[in-house]
């Protein structure tokens, strides 16, 4: 594991700590949530993604202020929450939860749904002594077949393609 590997996940793991003690829910996504549901570390990444409530929006992010980290502005704020601290990067895509289904909270997809496993089948996972909440497996690999639909100029990228067969695998494992 080199050293952006060890803080990011170090950051995982403050992050996720600091929001059950304020009582807020945050759900890692994207290639660290595969790795926690994996059990280790496949390959290298370059930022930390993450699903929160649209509620605990502001919350959180002030949470991560107290922590170091400064916010920055690359999506509309209503659908994401974007900071870093130094080299480390987290983006927190916000969303609505109606009877327990997750819709996109804001922006010009706001309203739209998520997969509906998402949440539902949401788990607490380990990797290397950090525990993080991680969106459900089935939701994972959609969002990351979709992706390239949903978001036209996101190609489709070999990282993704590597992750689903991953969580297939451990799908069926």
């Amino acid at each position: 594991m080199d050293d952006l590997a060890q803080r990011q996940l170090a950051a995982i793991a403050e992050f996720s700590a600091a929001a059950r003690e304020l009582n807020r829910s945050l759900w890692l996504r994207g290639g660290w949530a595969v790795d926690f549901i994996l059990g280790r570390i496949s390959r290298s990444h370059r930022d930390v993604d993450w699903f929160a409530e649209s509620k605990d929006a502001d919350a959180l992010v002030d949470l991560l202020r107290q922590l170091g980290w400064t916010e920055v502005a690359r999506a509309p704020r209503e659908q994401q929450r974007d900071l870093v601290k130094g080299d480390l990067d987290f983006g927190i895509a916000l969303i609505r939860l109606k009877d327990g289904q997750p819709f996109v909270g804001g922006g010009p997809y706001g309203g739209e749904n998520w997969p509906a496993t998402m949440i539902s089948e949401s788990r607490r996972c380990q990797l290397h002594g950090a525990e993080a909440d991680v969106i459900g497996i089935e939701a994972q690999i959609e969002i990351k077949k979709m992706t390239p639909t949903w978001v036209p100029h996101l190609c489709r990228r070999q990282k993704d393609l590597t992750d689903i067969m991953l969580l297939k695998s451990a799908l069926s494992g």
